[in-house]
């Protein structure tokens, strides 16, 4: 019990309210690294871990779910996409019936659970 203690401490440490004011603190190394909401392009879940893309070579991992990411993230900037991705608003350039182009030509799928709240937050209109 204590090491589950220390572990959520530490989570809270790392994921708390300020921390997510302007961006995501994380820890690589020795260091802390503080990363800006719009330098994030887009993440991705892999089982308890979360790969966040600040460009399409370039990316940090974490020990979270997307679910607690998501909780966290501002949902004025973030979608869901699918229940492996994350994207950000404004990266997006364009979508298809089950993918999501981003702004750096990174096509991502688009699950049709999701696809009903994305279209809604992007205020599309037919022509």
């Amino acid at each position: 019990k204590v090491r589950l203690k220390i572990t959520r401490q530490k989570f809270e440490n790392y994921y708390n309210e300020d921390s997510f004011s302007e961006g995501i603190t994380i820890k690589k190394k020795e260091n802390l690294i503080k990363i800006q909401f719009t330098d994030i392009i887009y993440l991705e879940a892999d089982a308890d871990f979360i790969k966040i893309f600040v460009s399409s070579a370039e990316h940090y991992i974490i020990r979270s779910t997307i679910k607690e990411i998501q909780q966290k993230l501002p949902s004025r900037l973030f979608v869901r996409i699918h229940n492996s991705y994350i994207v950000t608003i404004s990266a997006i350039k364009s979508l298809t019936i089950d993918s999501v182009r981003l702004s750096d030509a990174i096509e991502l799928p688009l699950s049709r659970s999701y696809k009903k709240e994305l279209v809604k937050r992007l205020d599309i209109y037919n022509t």
